[in-house]
């Protein structure tokens, strides 16, 4: 066969265990080109990482542009560490690459599973506070006294499609509103969640926000971009903004983002939405229905200012518009 270099080759499209691959024996010292089968090194990788014998100072092959350079170990961890999340859900015997004591090893996601059950936090270092609907037009309070206001409040029953709830209708002008509000305060700097079950019920001229925010639905519901000074997270449908989706959002002082989840608004069932803020409370990912629509986004803290569960539509034109609450759910870290 003619000289040709390795990313010149063709591919292999059925690779075997017992193909033959190019190795170099013992780099460091007397370096010779070896054969090995893909089942040799398979095995080898197996030993070799699972012992914690590969150092992150260690020397791989790498490829840039058709090009084989140097790599260190340490190089490629970070590397991987920038790389997008999975995006479809993760199995349990996947191997993940984790570093342990400056030695590079891998892991199963099965693994990092059970670690992770076994150094949960304790019970006592967070508070957890919510209301859940009961079957008339209040809420049993589980921490966080929830209020409905500003239009009429009716029950909805629950069926197989859906748990108890609360109808909460506005007047039939512009502008009017229909809010949920709790009355329990969390913060953006301590490690927090929100978990919110609701359902807009209109997609014609109307406005909805779903938000852990520092002032409440009446204050922020007339203006798309929330408009005020207040410090906010969470979600937005307005067709005043042709949001073609669920916009998550976060902002501070009355200036925010809004992107979309691409989830579209279900005014039939109810919508889990929530909002998990990481331990430094700058950074969150966003959920709808348990599906994350947003992962490990940057966002502005604000002013330090009290959070408070509150959610609402606001109709755009001259007819009534309705938001069903079921219930709502804040966690919050102390230390």
């Amino acid at each position: 066969m003619a000289d040709s270099t390795i990313p010149g080759l063709p591919a292999n499209a059925a690779l075997a265990l017992a193909d033959l691959i190019e190795v170099i024996d013992d780099p460091g010292v007397l370096p010779q080109n070896m054969k090995a089968t893909i089942q040799q090194v398979h095995d080898a990788i197996n030993v070799l990482v699972a012992s914690g014998a590969l150092a992150v100072s260690d020397v791989a092959p790498v490829y840039t542009g058709g090009t084989a350079k140097a790599a260190t170990i340490q190089k490629i961890f970070d590397t991987v560490s920038l790389l997008a999340a999975a995006s479809t859900p993760l199995v349990g015997d996947e191997i993940v690459p984790v570093t342990q004591s400056s030695v590079a090893v891998r892991t199963t996601v099965d693994e990092l599973i059970q670690y992770s059950n076994n150094n949960v936090p304790n019970e006592d270092t967070w508070v957890i506070k919510g209301a859940t609907a009961d079957g008339d037009t209040a809420a049993t309070t589980l921490g966080d006294a929830m209020t409905a206001g500003g239009g009429t409040a009716s029950a909805s029953a629950a069926d197989s499609t859906q748990p108890a709830g609360i109808n909460e209708l506005t007047g039939a002008v512009s502008g009017n509103q229909g809010t949920f509000v709790g009355s329990a305060q969390f913060r953006f700097i301590n490690r927090c969640t929100l978990s919110a079950m609701m359902s807009l019920r209109d997609t014609t001229n109307v406005r909805c926000f779903i938000l852990l925010c520092s002032a409440q639905y009446s204050t922020i519901g007339g203006n798309d971009g929330v408009g005020v000074a207040s410090d906010w997270i969470g979600f937005r449908y307005s067709t005043n903004t042709a949001d073609p989706a669920w916009m998550y959002t976060y902002g501070t002082g009355g200036s925010g983002s809004f992107t979309t989840t691409g989830v579209a608004v279900n005014t039939a069932a109810p919508q889990l939405f929530e909002v998990v803020l990481r331990a430094n409370g700058t950074r969150a990912d966003f959920y709808i229905n348990r599906v994350r629509v947003a992962n490990n986004i940057a966002f502005t803290t604000g002013t330090g200012a009290a959070l408070l569960f509150t959610a609402g539509v606001t109709t755009l034109a001259n007819a009534a518009k309705n938001i069903r609450y079921y219930q709502h759910k804040v966690a919050q870290r102390w230390f």
